[in-house]
C-alpha cells in the first residue's frame, strides 16, 4: 500500500460529469455530492473516497485501484466553487 492520495477535500462540493457505477454506489451525471473523507480497502488494494448526495443524503463510494492514474478523477467530478 502506498501513501492515501488526497485528492479531494472535505466539506467541497463536486459534479458528477458521466453517469457510472461503482460495486453498489452509482453516479449519475450532474449531481451534486460532497466530499467526506477517503480511506484504504486493502481488499481491493484501492483507494476509497466517500460523498453524501447534497439532495437525498445517500452515501456514495468511488474506489480507485492503486494501479490507475491518480488523475482519473477529473473525468468524473468536477469540483465546485
Amino acid at each position: 500500500m502506498s501513501v492515501q492520495p488526497h485528492i479531494f477535500e472535505p466539506g467541497k462540493r463536486y459534479k458528477v460529469l458521466q453517469s457510472f457505477t461503482v460495486g453498489p454506489s452509482s453516479f449519475e451525471a450532474g449531481e451534486i455530492l460532497v466530499f467526506e473523507l477517503d480511506g484504504y480497502v486493502p481488499y481491493d488494494s484501492s483507494y476509497a473516497y466517500q460523498f453524501r448526495d447534497q439532495r437525498s443524503g445517500q452515501i456514495k463510494t468511488w474506489l480507485l485501484h492503486e494501479s490507475k492514474p491518480l488523475d482519473m478523477w477529473r473525468s468524473l467530478f468536477h469540483q465546485l466553487e
